[in-house]
């Protein structure tokens, strides 16, 4: 029979990710997912999260960083990939009892803000796409037409996607 528990990605520390690992493989399923033996391929990451990862885990290593630039004036994007099932929907949003990065993000952000709001005044803008299958979406004005421009100085911008202006992270 097919094992089920068959491990085709096997992450090594917290910075690397093997796949088709050799050790606890199933031939039968090793045959289906790889056209060799194991491939025993190894790919470095800043970052590898694991099952047992928390959304406070994903949140420290990835957006708490960025706070700081974006307080400084900086664009920032928080881009999540992977396969569909692979959990980035839960990463971002989470849940109730358990919230996710933008969630987090979002109050650490609005913390700060009122920390410096004798010293400074902020402004914030949001938009919020999804890329599926190459097309694009606005999630906070579903509906709206986008288009990728690349311009003449080498920048890119998604044309018609909407900015939003939270006073508070409630919004």
């Amino acid at each position: 029979g097919i094992n089920a528990e068959y491990g085709v990605v096997k992450a090594i520390g917290d910075k690397i990710v093997v796949f088709d690992p050799p050790e606890d493989n199933d031939e039968g399923l090793k045959k289906i997912f790889t056209s060799q033996r194991n491939k025993d391929l190894k790919f470095s990451f800043d970052h590898v999260f694991g099952p047992e990862s928390s959304q406070l885990d994903v949140y420290r290593c990835t957006t708490a960083s960025i706070l700081d630039d974006v307080l400084n004036g900086f664009n920032c994007c928080v881009f999540a990939y992977g396969s569909t099932g692979a959990g980035k929907t839960y990463t971002m949003l989470g849940n109730k009892e358990n919230p996710g990065v933008i969630y987090k993000t979002v109050m650490m952000l609005y913390t700060k803000i009122e920390a410096l709001s004798d010293d400074y005044k902020y402004d914030v803008e949001v938009s919020y796409v999804e890329i599926y299958n190459e097309n694009m979406k606005d999630l906070l004005s579903p509906g709206r037409k986008l288009v990728l421009n690349e311009g003449s100085d080498g920048k890119i911008t998604l044309r018609g996607v909407s900015m939003h202006l939270p006073k508070s992270a409630d919004e």
